[in-house]
């Protein structure tokens, strides 16, 4: 895990990642951000970058569930 991480980009939000992986599968979702600041009380992203951030998320829940339930032959 710890190699995968290296060849990342560096970023400031990876921080609380890395210590999540550490006990729990842990993936990032990143939106566009004004000017490219992000990680900081000034970030500012439009709705629909969070909207698209969001649906991200929920579509990666429900593809997770359906990988949990048992198959009904």
């Amino acid at each position: 895990m710890i190699d995968a991480l290296r060849a990342l980009p560096y970023s400031a939000s990876s921080f609380p990642a890395i210590y999540i992986a550490r006990v729990a599968p842990t993936s990032m979702i990143f939106v566009p951000c004004k000017d490219g600041v992000s990680y900081n009380e000034i970030e500012d992203a439009r709705p629909e970058h969070l909207e698209a951030g969001a649906n991200v998320l929920f579509h990666a829940m429900l593809a997770r569930r359906r990988l949990m339930q048992p198959r009904q032959d």
